[in-house]
């Protein structure tokens, strides 16, 4: 089975490599194979993905292996080519020569156009995108969620990353949550960006980021929010309708975002792993990073109450959400810029540790935003450190290993978590429409999305 758990569970938390074959290598512009069926325990289990780089088709390429959805071969393949061949500002520059590189062989014919001849070329531009755009919809039209089961946990900077367009992602997300699938969005340094942009009316500039205020258009510099700056650039090109994006932020993207999250193992040891963007491990059990956002919040949390920790996170991102419903943009960016804030450090820390004290003994931490070093690899023996941030996808469609974590709900003895469990007879293929209903309303039921943390 291509699916292949990286240790020995420790807990019910583990890291699962997605590679086709022997060498954990995916490559994203093949579909995928060995692909995951629903399974006997899927109400009880999450997949954490690794940070998307804003890449649609490496997430859509997870869903389908994961069994999430169903989409065609063809529609994948279609995708693929819809997604290296959309690049606005880059198309932009082609036309207008903005900032155009110096070794552009065809500067001085591009610097002697007419003006009819640059009309001309940016009408096939809008013409171009408006059937990007179009082409996207129908491919998300003919995609099929099959598991409404499963939990869907993004760890973070799913937007205003390296990839070619945040509108794919916003549509993407928007299409799973009002198809009933459960979906938590870890708060991360990218998305950040993405979530300021839209919130406080940036985007329509080229680099809407926090610290520009630019309205030229120009190529960013380190690409590490291409897909914001094309977005703002369909934005200004009457693309992408504002209100569609305020509406994704405050109906889709807020209500669902988690600063932190506490999953325990209902077994007698009470183990917890806790999830956050960045890397927050701590050295002594006052520094769990729980109880620093819980004492911002001024929120009780007795760090020997191990049972209460998913409430207090429960409240923790309740707090957090009812906060970005209505805080100013001067309050964001001041707590965003500031290095020493709490909620700074859940996006941005890269501190990598192996917890050593016998306090923290079955405490995990699942992360993304940065890799684990291979000292901390080779000495992170009982699986604490659950770190899935990778280079796949992160230029544009590039091979590499790819990895995500499993987390199971309820108690089962060490050493005998199955990934697959027993899969669902005939799952495989499109369920009934009598099966359909039976797994939404288990759905419902189990996870109502008014309730972001699962009670006992």
């Amino acid at each position: 089975m291509s699916l292949r758990q990286d240790k020995k569970p420790a807990l019910q938390t583990l890291r699962v490599l997605l590679g086709d074959d022997a060498s954990g290598i995916v490559d994203l512009r093949q579909y995928p194979t060995d692909i995951r069926p629903v399974c006997s325990d899927d109400a009880h289990r999450q997949f954490s993905l690794p940070d998307l780089h804003g890449n649609v088709v490496l997430f859509v390429w997870i869903l389908i292996k994961l069994g999430y959805v169903k989409l065609s071969k063809e529609k994948y393949d279609e995708l693929v080519d819809l997604y290296l061949d959309h690049d606005p500002i880059v198309d932009l520059l082609k036309i207008f020569d903005v900032n155009a590189s110096e070794s552009d062989s065809s500067d001085a014919e591009i610097k002697q156009k007419s003006e009819a001849e640059i009309d001309e070329e940016f009408d096939a531009l809008l013409t171009k995108y408006r059937a990007s755009l179009e082409k996207f919809d129908n491919i998300l039209e003919s995609m099929e969620i099959v598991n409404l089961l499963l939990i869907l946990a993004l760890i973070g900077d799913e937007t205003a990353d390296r990839g070619r367009n945040d509108i794919f992602i916003a549509r993407l997300i928007k299409k799973l949550i009002k198809s009933g699938l459960k979906i938590k969005i870890f708060f991360s340094n990218h998305g950040a960006e993405f979530l300021f942009a839209v919130k406080f009316k940036k985007l329509g500039l080229s680099q809407a980021s926090l610290e520009s205020t630019t309205e030229t258009v120009q190529l960013p510099e380190d690409q590490f929010t291409r897909s914001l700056q094309n977005l703002g650039e369909l934005v200004k090109l009457g693309l992408v309708d504002k209100d569609e994006l305020t509406e994704f932020i405050d109906q889709f993207y807020i209500p669902n975002l988690y600063l932190i999250d506490a999953v325990r193992d209902k077994s007698k040891d009470e183990s917890v792993t806790y999830f956050t963007h960045a890397p927050n491990i701590p050295t002594e059990l006052e520094e769990l990073h729980l109880k620093q956002l819980a004492d911002y919040y001024q929120l009780p949390c007795d760090l020997q109450d191990r049972k209460s920790h998913p409430d207090v996170a429960k409240q923790i991102n309740d707090k957090f959400r009812e906060w970005l419903m209505t805080a100013s943009e001067d309050d964001v960016l001041a707590v965003l810029k500031d290095d020493e804030h709490i909620i700074n450090k859940t996006i941005w820390s890269r501190d990598i540790q192996l917890p050593l004290a016998k306090e923290l003994e079955r405490l995990f931490f699942n992360f993304g935003h940065h890799e684990v070093p291979p000292e901390i690899t080779k000495e992170n023996t009982n699986g604490t450190l659950v770190g899935t941030d990778g280079p796949t996808g992160k230029a544009d469609l590039n091979k590499g290993v790819l990895a995500v974590s499993t987390t199971t709900f309820y108690s089962t003895p060490a050493g005998k978590i199955a990934l697959f469990s027993t899969p669902v007879k005939d799952k495989a293929s499109k369920p009934d429409a009598a099966e359909s209903r039976r797994t939404k309303r288990m759905h419902n039921v189990l996870y109502k999305p008014a309730q972001p943390n699962f009670k006992e």
